[in-house]
């Protein structure tokens, strides 16, 4: 569907959206110590080849198909000054999963607001939008529909704050796959150990 450069493009945009995008929610900031099984979807398993990666600035870990490319950049802030974000992705041929990290800003963090400047970024329509609690952190869970290049795409997004990290775990690629993407993505959440 994209190059990989123009996924890795997509995947900061969708980050920086996520950052630039934000307010202030009642609810913003998920409770808890972060420890967890790391199947937060109760169904899904994640499949015995992935491999399990480390976020070294904020601990987290989890579960990708492939080796990640790593990319860590200073997004500036409306405020001033900026924040450091590390987008891990991994392109699989017409599909693209990525996890985000990076400190929540100063003023503060708003589910939706985030999740329409994802969606803002992919130039694409929201179709679903629901709160959930995972692990004891809030969530959102998000689908959004585009066009790239004549093609339908599909984003699947969960957007969660867990104390000071906002994180944004991603999988993007062609509708006509849609049943494969939801699998790579239950099976991404499953492997984020919360």
């Amino acid at each position: 569907m994209r190059s990989i450069a123009l996924r890795l493009l997509l995947a900061l945009a969708l980050c920086v959206g996520f950052l630039a995008a934000c307010g202030n929610d009642d609810d913003a900031n998920g409770n808890g110590n972060g420890n967890g099984n790391g199947d937060a979807n109760g169904e899904s398993a994640v499949p015995a080849d992935w491999e399990t990666y480390t976020d070294d600035a904020t601990g987290f870990r989890f579960a990708l198909p492939d080796r990640p490319e790593v990319v860590v950049e200073p997004v500036p802030l409306p405020e001033g000054g900026s924040l450091e974000l590390t987008v891990y992705f991994v392109d699989l041929a017409g599909r693209a999963l990525l996890i985000g990290f990076n400190p929540v800003p100063p003023s503060g963090f708003g589910f939706d607001e985030a999740i329409d400047g994802a969606v803002e970024a992919l130039g694409g329509t929201l179709t679903d939008n629901s709160s959930t609690t995972v692990e004891g952190h809030d969530a959102r869970d998000a689908e959004a529909v585009f066009v790239d290049e004549g093609e339908d795409g599909l984003a699947l997004m969960r957007v969660l704050v867990i104390g000071d990290t906002a994180i944004q775990l991603q999988t993007i690629g062609d509708a006509d796959a849609e049943d494969e993407l939801r699998s790579l993505h239950d099976a991404m959440l499953a492997g984020f150990e919360y």
